[in-house]
């Protein structure tokens, strides 16, 4: 879903030109991919760099970003079941989120742009950054807080989700 969503962003790229900082667990696989990436997108105003995750990085990232945007696979039943922490945090910290529509997020709508075209979305927040703020800072302003959870994701790989679900 990483890749593919990232790649889906690229119908946006020539209106909006963008960095994105992929922030996941360290797998080789990952880090080939969004090496091939960046160097697909050179000289075109757009750069994908990849960061290990560690709670630092997270919120290095967070303070460093303008947007927040988390791809997934909605039909994917292992995703179903994902805890909302990922759109929390990134609401936590003050930042618009463009997410896929897993259940988890479903009601957290209203703060950030939940849909199936991340593209649309991130087309509707260029085209809307007052109102993405608006959405930020209202929530702010009612010191609407959420929990912070550190505690990581079960799995690192498809192949450990796998025997995870197979376990379960």
């Amino acid at each position: 879903p990483l890749i593919a969503g990232l790649q889906r962003l690229e119908t946006v790229a020539v209106e909006v030109p963008f960095s994105v900082s992929v922030v996941s667990a360290a797998e080789p696989f990952i880090e080939a991919r969004v090496a091939a990436l960046n160097e697909a997108w050179r000289g075109t105003g757009r750069s994908c760099r990849f960061r290990a995750w560690s709670v630092q990085t997270l919120f290095d990232a967070l303070r460093e970003c303008e947007a927040v945007i988390i791809p997934s696979s909605p039909s994917d039943p292992r995703k179903s079941v994902k805890s909302p922490n990922r759109f929390t945090e990134s609401v936590w910290a003050g930042r618009f989120v463009l997410a896929h529509p897993l259940p988890a997020y479903l009601p957290f709508v209203q703060c950030g742009w939940v849909g199936d075209d991340l593209a649309a979305g991130l087309r509707w927040l260029v085209q809307n950054p007052e109102e993405a703020l608006e959405t930020v800072s209202e929530l702010r302003s009612r010191h609407m807080g959420f929990t912070l959870d550190i505690l990581g994701e079960a799995v690192t790989s498809e192949t450990q989700a796998d025997a995870y679900a197979k376990a379960c």
